[in-house]
């Protein structure tokens, strides 16, 4: 029962920490692309939680950190084989990723969104987790079992 009770409790900072990322960011923006870019970082990180979850490691609920213009997403993981700790560091970038192209399809039919924002978010998960920090992630990584997305 103390389980479900910790398990429920993290899920709610999860939710709360995610509402008050979206709403400070919203807040200084005002623009419904921030939302979108928060969303994206939601699958981001539920990325690396399904993947560590299907490898068995020990894993939190993700907590979102709102910053000016920017936001973190950590997701903590414990007790992953080092062999499967690549897989989860980057299967958050690539179901942001499928995710996005998604919203790109799905935007030819409805045209919500410009085509060029969403490119710009593809092109910044591509970069920022890819190119830019795919190495820093995957030394952090090895060193505490701690992901660390910036989106």
């Amino acid at each position: 029962m103390d389980f479900k009770i910790k398990k429920t409790n993290r899920l709610v900072i999860s939710v709360v920490s995610f509402a008050a990322m979206s709403a400070i960011n919203y807040t200084l923006i005002h623009n419904p692309i921030v939302l979108l870019s928060s969303i994206v970082l939601l699958v981001h990180e539920f990325g690396h939680y399904i993947m560590a979850k299907y490898y068995g490691a020990d894993v939190k609920f993700p907590i979102f950190i709102p910053l000016i213009f920017a936001s973190i997403g950590i997701t903590q993981v414990f007790n992953l084989d080092d062999i499967h700790k690549s897989t989860v560091a980057l299967a958050g970038p690539l179901l942001a990723s499928c995710f996005i192209i998604c919203l790109m399809l799905f935007n030819f039919i409805y045209k919500f969104f410009s085509f060029k924002i969403l490119s710009l978010l593809l092109a910044g998960e591509i970069i920022l987790n890819y190119i830019g920090l795919v190495g820093k992630k995957y030394r952090k990584y090895k060193q505490n079992n701690l992901s660390i997305s910036f989106s």
